[in-house]
């Protein structure tokens, strides 16, 4: 496919003339035989033309004539009509002669070229700040198409400085304009006269003040709600008061097992905590008004009451251990017969090693 600029004045072809029988190239076709056709793209093809003959092979373009340049090879100058259609539209030229196949040729139709560009002397190629220049220096009334750029410039432009609209003016609810005009409506520095204002303290003033104030005791309570526990430590255990233990293994009580024990327990402390036994234990303890009268007679001491198994090695040496040093012995107080223990002698000092005395045997009682 061959280029040719849009709008060409005219345009020399030449082609190659076969023989319709051998389709070998033909030498002997009068120009005159020749017509020629054009056929553009979405249009009715051309009518016939008939060519006339040229001088020579070099004249100068001639629409409608054409010449044989030899060995079968023609030269056509068609009309300046066949190439004035739009850029990048074909156009496919037609040649007829009599006894010949038909030809054709497909013609693109081109844009107009700078020849300077082919040439090499190209123009300069502007420069982005260039372009931009000549764009924003443009005259804006020259691009006010509905929907364009410059019609919305325009359109703004027309609204004048928005510092000199009167406010609220005619703003509605909810708008800037309103919100300003309404409440804006006097000086900032008037609300607070610079005279009058006290920079408030600051963090570190509020903590020193904290800290360094005086404790004191609350006076007045108007307002105020004491927490529901402090009714309960009103009626709690004061200060004097008698502190009870209970000895046991509930909560609350001391479990002889795995903690000690007060030293002194009260008669009302233990009751119904320690066992028994042990409070039987007190109705047995001998004492020197229990050991008075005739708390031990002969009569008591029945025949083989204290025998010699009975009375075996250490026994007496356990009764002195398990006797209170200190405990004194009721003045008159029989221990066997006839055998009376001095009037002040203490159970202690009698009863030492080195002064223990055999008990007799149960013959000599």
């Amino acid at each position: 496919m061959r280029l040719i600029k849009s709008g060409a004045a005219g345009f020399s072809t030449y082609w190659v003339l076969r023989d319709a029988t051998t389709h070998l190239p033909k030498t002997d076709v009068a120009i005159t035989d020749i017509d020629t056709y054009y056929q553009k793209e979405g249009a009715a093809q051309s009518e016939k033309k008939d060519l006339e003959a040229l001088a020579a092979a070099d004249s100068a373009f001639s629409a409608g004539k054409g010449y044989h340049c030899g060995n079968g090879v023609y030269r056509i100058d068609f009309t300046a009509d066949a190439f004035d259609g739009a850029v990048g539209s074909e156009v496919v030229l037609i040649v007829v002669a009599e006894g010949c196949d038909t030809l054709y040729q497909r013609i693109l139709i081109a844009p107009t070229v700078n020849t300077a560009y082919i040439s090499g002397s190209a123009p300069a190629i502007p420069s982005a700040a260039s372009i931009a220049d000549a764009v924003w220096d443009e005259d804006i009334s020259g691009h006010d198409d509905e929907g364009s750029a410059g019609e919305a410039l325009a359109a703004a432009s027309t609204g004048g400085d928005p510092w000199a609209t009167e406010l609220p003016g005619s703003y509605g609810d909810g708008t800037a304009g309103k919100i300003l005009g309404t409440n804006l409506n006097a000086k900032v520095d008037s609300r607070l006269a610079a005279a009058s204002y006290a920079a408030p303290p600051s963090a570190s003033d509020n903590a020193t003040a904290v800290w360094g104030a005086a404790t004191r005791a609350l006076t007045d309570k108007a307002g105020f709600t004491l927490h529901g526990d402090y009714d309960a430590a009103k009626t709690a255990a004061q200060a004097g008061d008698a502190m009870k233990v209970s000895v046991g293994t509930g909560a609350g009580q001391i479990n002889a097992s795995g903690g000690k024990v007060p030293a002194t327990l009260a008669s009302g402390d233990v009751t119904g905590n320690v066992p028994a036994d042990v409070k039987a234990m007190s109705d047995g303890v001998i004492t020197a008004d229990k050991l008075a009268g005739d708390a031990i007679t002969a009569a008591k001491i029945a025949d083989n009451a204290v025998s010699a198994d009975a009375v075996a090695a250490g026994a007496v040496t356990k009764m002195q251990s398990g006797l209170a040093l200190d405990s004194t012995v009721a003045k008159d107080a029989t221990v066997a017969k006839d055998a009376t223990v001095a009037k002040a002698a203490t159970v202690g000092s009698p009863l030492q090693a080195g002064d223990y005395t055999t008990p007799p045997t149960k013959e000599a009682v």
